[in-house]
């Protein structure tokens, strides 16, 4: 088969070396970033239930595949699935660029790669995408996969000014300018893009981001995942060890009073919008969110950023700056037998999700 596997039980500098190496000209996505993962994993207050599984997966001694793996202790059974938890919104390996595995040697390598890790009894692989970038992904290719969630993103133009005559309504477009020079009318419209060497300004602004985020979310009697493990992920995100990319943290004020943020990320030519927010304010019949958005992406234009990235959920208002959408994949597979019943339970409820019904993730 000329394949050969090495595992890696940990974030250390071997691993490293050889992930970022790999990592520099491969197919990913964010959230398969060596520091990415190593950052949710650092930060998670229940890691004693989590052991990692770093799969290399190497052809004639060349690495050509990276599964991040892992397990988890849930309700005391042991699932096997990609890391990255609530911080990952697609979950899937690295690979060289247009590489192609036919399904007899994937069959072989996740038959080893069972194998190798043997202590688990479900395997629950959630959010993956049909393709990384545009190779394929074997873990939907080759394993039955059921749909999860839709995500929505905007190939991006050159001009500013003819994406918005491309992609958006005519009315859309002239509601967004009234709502700006409302508020220009008040006062100073300012969008600003932090400077990722104010550490002490980016760690406060964060902090403000998140309690403005679950304030608005308890608000509205909504749940939320931002838990002390995910809270740390954002305030300790460092972004020298941060490698193909950059944190993006801006604010929009008027009159110098902070109407609206976003927490994202640049990576590879991609801008991942990821947690934004707007305060609780007397502004927000001006929309400021929206704005601020229409700022995040000319800005992305103007720095030849190829893709905007909204990532998981589909809500209304990606829909209105949105020109592709694609969905997520879930797989799930039962390796112990004596929990037949909790395999069958949460491959329900994957299916009723996949119908709308119900939401809940295992």
């Amino acid at each position: 088969m000329n394949f050969e596997i090495k595992i890696f039980k940990n974030f250390d500098s071997g691993v490293e070396k050889l992930w970022d190496e790999f990592e520099n000209q491969s197919h990913n996505y964010c959230f398969q970033n060596f520091y990415w993962l190593k950052n949710w994993y650092l930060n998670l207050d229940n890691r004693k239930k989590i052991e990692i599984f770093n799969v290399l997966i190497f052809q004639h001694k060349k690495l050509v595949l990276i599964a991040p793996l892992c397990v988890e202790v849930k309700e005391g059974i042991k699932i096997l699935q990609w890391q990255g938890g609530d911080r990952s919104d697609f979950m899937c390996g690295l690979t060289t660029p247009n590489y192609h595995i036919d399904k007899k040697d994937f069959k072989e390598i996740w038959k080893k790669i069972k194998k190798e890790i043997k202590i688990f009894d479900i395997v629950y692989f959630k959010r993956q995408p049909k393709k990384i970038l545009s190779t394929s992904n074997p873990f939907f290719s080759y394993l039955k996969n059921n749909e999860d969630y839709v995500i929505r993103s905007i190939t991006l133009e050159k001009s500013f000014n003819f994406f918005l005559e491309k992609n958006i309504k005519s009315k859309f477009i002239s509601d967004t300018k009234r709502r700006i020079n409302g508020l220009k009318k008040i006062g100073e419209l300012d969008f600003k893009i932090i400077n990722n060497d104010e550490n002490l300004k980016i760690r406060s602004t964060v902090k403000t981001i998140l309690y403005e985020k679950i304030l608005r979310l308890e608000k509205y009697n909504l749940k939320h995942p931002f838990n002390e493990s995910a809270k740390n992920f954002y305030i300790n995100f460092d972004n020298k060890c941060f490698k193909n990319g950059n944190l993006h943290l801006s604010v929009l004020s008027v009159n110098q009073q902070t109407i609206s943020y976003h927490w994202g990320v640049v990576y590879k030519g991609t801008f991942y919008h990821l947690l934004p927010t707007i305060t609780d304010s007397d502004y927000n019949k001006y929309a400021p969110g929206r704005i601020h958005l229409q700022k995040l992406i000319e800005w992305s234009i103007s720095n030849n950023i190829l893709k905007f990235d909204f990532t998981i959920g589909d809500e209304e208002y990606k829909k209105d700056w949105s020109n592709y959408n694609e969905n997520l994949y879930s797989y799930t597979e039962l390796n112990n037998f004596f929990y037949f019943f909790q395999y069958i339970f949460l491959y329900l409820k994957i299916l009723i999700k996949r119908f709308n019904i119900f939401t809940k993730v295992f």
